[in-house]
């Protein structure tokens, strides 16, 4: 970051970025999120890209972080996970060792017991999600689809190590075709039922008919080295089914600014 900020103050583009991380503080962990915004802008700069940041899609006085023009735009909106309250009651820390006991859900335990789990981590991914869509009372950020491509960028860092391949296609997608040792569980009116997907109808998330109607692509990104490109290199964009055919994401990963990863 200490090379990436200057860069990023001598691009027109995204010197309000780089000066709001110089104002709230610099390189803190409170900057985070805002350090990952910094991280992404850079790839796409090192692309020889030129974006427009903080857009407005006309979604009242909302803006989309990322605008990246082309033969098809492409919005990108960021939300970083951020150690939640219940991963920090499940650690501990013993001088130089932290230890971190996560159990799974079970009716035996209260509501905060549950929350310290794999399966509330999960959720709380969802959740994170889902604000970038709707607010709780309206739709926010990202209109209806009617040209550029809508995509929301969710740093995982903070998610159980990072989370995996599996973890990733059960928020998007929920269980079906994973392995059945692999899908987590929540307890719903009673009874233990799969976590669905966002892109699924039988989502009970609140936001999830606005993700399903508006977002084409869920795209998770755990950086590892933190060298130039790693983000792109890491990123795993899955499409929803309810917006894009197979045959439209066969032509859009050519075009995508960010490209699918591995």
């Amino acid at each position: 970051m200490q090379r990436v900020l200057p860069e990023l103050l001598a691009v027109p583009w995204s010197r309000p970025l780089a000066e709001r991380i110089e104002r709230d503080g610099g390189l803190t962990n409170e900057n985070m999120p805002l350090l990952f915004e910094a991280r992404f802008a850079h790839a796409l700069h090192s692309q020889g890209l030129t974006p427009e940041y903080e857009y407005r899609a006309g979604v009242g006085d909302t803006v989309i972080d990322f605008r990246v023009p082309g033969n098809v735009d492409w919005l990108f909106e960021l939300t970083s996970i951020r150690p939640s309250e219940a991963l920090r009651r499940a650690t501990v820390e013993d001088g130089p060792f932290i230890s971190r006991l996560l159990q799974s859900p079970s009716m035996a335990n209260n509501a905060k017991e549950n929350e310290e789990s794999e399966e509330g981590e999960m959720l709380l991914v969802q959740q994170k999600i889902g604000e970038k869509v709707f607010d709780g009372k309206q739709v926010v950020k990202f209109p209806v689809p009617g040209g550029p491509i809508q995509v929301i960028v969710v740093d995982m860092r903070a998610f159980l190590d990072g989370g995996d391949h599996w973890d990733y296609t059960q928020i998007a997608y929920g269980p079906r075709g994973m392995p059945q040792e692999l899908v987590h569980c929540w307890l719903h009116k009673g009874q233990w039922q799969p976590i669905h997907g966002l892109f699924e109808p039988e989502c009970t998330g609140r936001a999830a008919p606005y993700i399903q109607q508006r977002i084409h692509f869920l795209a998770f990104v755990a950086e590892t080295s933190y060298d130039s490109g790693d983000i792109f290199r890491q990123i795993r964009l899955l499409p929803n089914p309810t917006l894009l055919s197979k045959d439209d994401v066969k032509t859009l990963a050519a075009q995508c600014p960010v490209k699918f990863g591995k």
